[in-house]
């Protein structure tokens, strides 16, 4: 009887232990994910992010939490690609040119009228993904999705309605092979950090920034610049995470990932696609005066640009992407 009677305790320990270790288990499988990027909170892909953030903290039954840091909180564009890459952050968004050092054929976004329409890139992106899947993996990065941000227009102090009109003026660009584009057109390109360009605009440093439509809204541009044209190019986001940490997460958690991250990329292109007309509805309402280029305005003003893609394509061959160039090219072309 006594040791009926001493064996009870000891039957309560070895259950309260085991819960105690069930409960060290579940709580060692939660996963905490840091998401950082420059964008503005007030952006329409920043809303598309704190949707992916809820919907997969909810769809993992909250075995993965998501901190997001938006508007350069933690880090901006650039640093952010350094972050996923060396895993001092898990995840970030930037613009491809953010990429352009590491992955020189990322930019191909930043080119003029290489799309010439935004459902001839949504044909393409099919084939386009998985070459970029194979330039990221050997980084060590994950590659998740393109995020839609809009065609890229310019706003300027002066009206430019002609392609000669580019000539002489200072114009802010968005990165390397953009900036290249701008010159092809007779202007002089600056590089500016997106928040410096609003007083540089005011102030004269410039005559004028390109950007996406809605991007000249956002960040209130269209205050010091009368003037707009476009669409020049198609601009895009990408969303990346460290390899290692894609790799702390259970096979059912990628699966969840990248439902998230593929339902992401296509709400982010609908809001795009009708953020387009809602910004030149907006502009034009502002008393903005906005020149949307003819089928006949884009071929005159894409001359410049053949050179330019052909010099581009020779440059990224010799930096050893030449298959990967030729296959980015004919998706684009048999997407048409």
């Amino acid at each position: 009887m006594n040791k009926k009677i001493l064996l009870i305790p000891l039957a309560l320990l070895l259950v309260i232990s085991l819960v105690d270790s069930n409960f060290s288990v579940s709580e060692a499988k939660k996963v905490t994910l840091r998401w950082a990027t420059g964008q503005s909170p007030r952006h329409f892909t920043a809303e598309v992010m704190k949707w992916e953030v809820a919907e997969i903290e909810r769809r993992t039954e909250g075995r993965v939490k998501i901190e997001l840091y938006l508007g350069k909180e933690l880090m901006n564009y650039d640093e952010s690609v350094d972050g996923v890459t060396t895993g001092a952050i898990d995840m970030q968004l930037s613009p491809m040119s953010s990429w352009s050092e590491r992955n020189p054929i990322g930019d191909f976004f930043s080119l003029f009228f290489l799309f010439d329409s935004f459902d001839q890139w949504i044909r393409a992106e099919k084939s386009i993904t998985p070459i970029m899947e194979g330039i990221y993996d050997k980084m060590g990065v994950k590659w998740c999705h393109y995020m839609g941000n809009g065609h890229g227009a310019l706003g300027s102090t002066v009206p430019v309605g002609k392609l000669e009109d580019w000539k002489g003026l200072k114009i802010r660009g968005t990165g390397p092979d953009n900036m290249i584009c701008i010159k092809a057109c007779g202007a002089l390109p600056v590089r500016l950090a997106v928040g410096e360009v609003y007083d540089a605009l005011g102030k004269g440093t410039v005559k004028g920034a390109v950007t996406a439509w809605k991007s000249h809204i956002t960040r209130k541009f269209y205050e010091n610049a009368e003037y707009f044209v476009g669409p020049l190019w198609l601009t895009c986001y990408g969303v990346t995470m460290n390899k290692a940490s894609w790799n702390r997460l259970s096979k059912d958690d990628q699966q969840i990932f990248t439902e998230v991250f593929n339902e992401a990329k296509e709400r982010s292109f609908g809001i795009m696609k009708a953020g387009d007309q809602e910004s030149i509805d907006f502009l034009t309402k502002k008393g903005n005066k906005v020149k949307v280029l003819t089928p006949n305005e884009v071929a005159e003003w894409s001359v410049p640009m053949e050179a330019v893609i052909k010099k581009w394509r020779e440059d990224k061959g010799k930096k050893g992407f030449e298959t990967e160039v030729k296959q980015l090219f004919d998706a684009i072309a048999s997407a048409r």
